[in-house]
């Protein structure tokens, strides 16, 4: 983000978001750990320091990550930066329903 531009992104620390159980079947069958062995919360609000947009953190974010990497749907680039894969964009509405034009 260039510097001086304002940040905008929605949302405030008071948001919320919750797993349904859609996803969790979901997940499930991608075979994403839904049970986390530690204190960290499973989900919580959080903005990307450099898109200024809303996405997963928590428990949840950080083990669907790792799956969607075991899978190669998404590569690991410098500097926190993701890449899908063909694959990945197949997969991701295939298997969990992501409107991918959306995301691209």
């Amino acid at each position: 983000m260039p510097s001086g531009t304002p940040r905008i992104a929605p949302g405030n620390a008071e948001s919320t978001c919750a797993m349904t159980d859609d996803g969790a079947t979901r997940l499930a069958a991608l075979g994403v750990a839904l049970d986390p062995p530690t204190r960290r919360p499973l989900t919580r609000y959080c903005i990307d320091w450099s898109e200024q947009r809303p996405h997963l953190a928590g428990w949840l974010g950080a083990a669907l990550l790792a799956r969607l990497v075991e899978l190669g749907w998404v590569l690991r680039a410098p500097k926190r930066v993701v890449k899908v894969t063909d694959a990945g964009w197949e997969g991701l509405a295939e298997r969990l329903a992501v409107d991918v034009d959306v995301c691209r």
